[in-house]
């Protein structure tokens, strides 16, 4: 069955690497560029996964080439050359995804990126771009950003939207509270008068308190939820405890 199908080993990471003052390039299985950014930045990945990686908008590491060029102390650069099918899968095809993205710090307390890709297949090229704005302080994070992919698994005008705000409050020593509200949205095709991905569409929370004891040590009590973007879809309501 499809269960016993999926039993295997894989590597995340297995690449060689060059690094030459600004320059780093990577050949082989490495972390992908398109949401590293964001997710380091929402830091609650032991919690839920940032959007673009709970929603599929791309894997979190590929099979191909990455290149990371620091071009100042504020701004840098990242293009790769990669399967695009992510790094349990091998090599079906003879098509790839190639990105490019720039990051942007004007000053320590404040991050920009922009991101664009194309992956291609026979017939239909899926493009997916998004844009990032964080804010960090000493006692707050802020952060918003919004997703966009057109052709969705290379189906035609199958085009989706996204967008999530995240924040972090320090309360008092070791305690901090965390926010996020996500929200996805596909288009309507011609003839029709609901969105193709309606199943999917739809707003969700994620919050809670989080305890950091000792310095690699993390838990949290937080709620998580879903509301359908459907009328006659049941909402869902979760809480967790996560170390």
């Amino acid at each position: 069955d499809y269960a016993a199908k999926k039993r295997f080993a894989y590597f995340k990471n297995a690449f060689v690497q060059y690094k030459y003052k600004g320059l780093k390039i990577q050949f082989g299985i490495a972390d992908a560029f398109q949401f590293k950014v964001q997710e380091k930045f929402w830091g609650y990945r032991y919690i839920q996964q940032s959007f673009q990686d709970k929603n599929k908008f791309g894997p979190s590491a590929d099979l191909g080439i990455f290149a990371f060029y620091k071009i100042s102390s504020k701004l840098s650069t990242d293009i790769s050359f990669t399967n695009g099918e992510g790094y349990s899968n091998i090599q079906q095809d003879e098509y790839f995804k190639g990105s490019f993205g720039l990051t942007y710090k004007p000053i320590d307390a404040l991050v920009i990126r922009g991101y664009v890709d194309a992956y291609q297949s026979e017939d239909i090229t899926q493009y997916s771009a998004n844009a990032f704005i964080g804010l960090t302080t000493k006692y707050f994070t802020l952060g918003n950003e919004f997703n966009y992919q057109a052709n969705t698994s290379h189906v035609e005008n199958h085009d989706r939207y996204g967008l999530s705000f995240y924040s972090t409050v320090k309360l008092v020593n070791k305690v901090k509270f965390f926010a996020r509200y996500d929200y996805l949205y596909s288009n309507i095709l011609g003839g029709d008068d609901i969105p193709w991905n309606l199943a999917k569409d739809g707003s969700s929370i994620t919050s809670g308190i989080e305890y950091q004891p000792i310095k690699n040590v993390k838990m949290a009590l937080n709620y998580q939820d879903f509301i359908a973007y459907a009328e006659n879809a049941a909402d869902s309501h979760y809480l967790y405890f996560n170390i």
